[in-house]
């Protein structure tokens, strides 16, 4: 088991693979992309990598990217968004239900929405698109997406951190 280990540590301690990491993290956050690419892989691998050899400079980085990925889908949702929004909402009118209800929750929510919506898969891809859209203040974006990113990053950062100090627990799967 100590061999296995020792073998997944080395293919994500390079510094390729610790650039991809960080780009998955920042993928999913970004509208369009996030459906696609899920964070969740490479955060636990970044906690994996984490406990096994202390390079604790990758928290900060991931958050930041996690954050400028929420800051880009906002940006985009700024100067893109009513546009987008016409194009979906006339193709797909069923859509306006939810979009005004997701609206409603942002408006009478604002940055508690935004912060919990960080722990909610799909809405975290949608969620700073729509606050773009709507001119929501970008200062109170960036504080709720930031602890919104810090902590549902963490969440999965620990679980690797937990694989890495547990391998008789990951044994009894394999």
């Amino acid at each position: 088991m100590q061999e296995l280990i020792s073998t997944v540590t080395s293919l994500i301690n390079h510094p390729l693979a610790i650039a991809i990491i960080i780009g998955g993290v920042f993928g999913d956050a970004v509208i369009g992309v996030g459906i696609f690419i899920h964070a969740e892989f490479f955060l636990i691998c970044a906690g994996f990598l984490m406990a096994e050899t202390f390079q604790w400079w990758m928290l900060p980085c991931i958050w930041l990217a996690a954050w400028s990925g929420d800051l880009t889908s906002y940006t985009i949702g700024y100067f893109k968004g009513n546009q987008c929004q016409q194009v979906v909402l006339n193709k797909f009118p069923q859509a306006a239900r939810h979009h005004n209800k997701a609206l409603g929750h942002l408006d009478k929510y604002g940055c508690f929405a935004i912060f919990i919506g960080r722990f909610l898969g799909p809405v975290s891809w949608f969620l700073p698109f729509l606050a773009g859209c709507n001119q929501f203040s970008i200062y109170r974006f960036g504080i709720a997406s930031l602890a919104g990113c810090m902590f549902a990053t963490a969440q999965f950062i620990v679980i690797g951190f937990m694989i890495s100090y547990s391998p008789s627990f990951i044994a009894q799967f394999l």
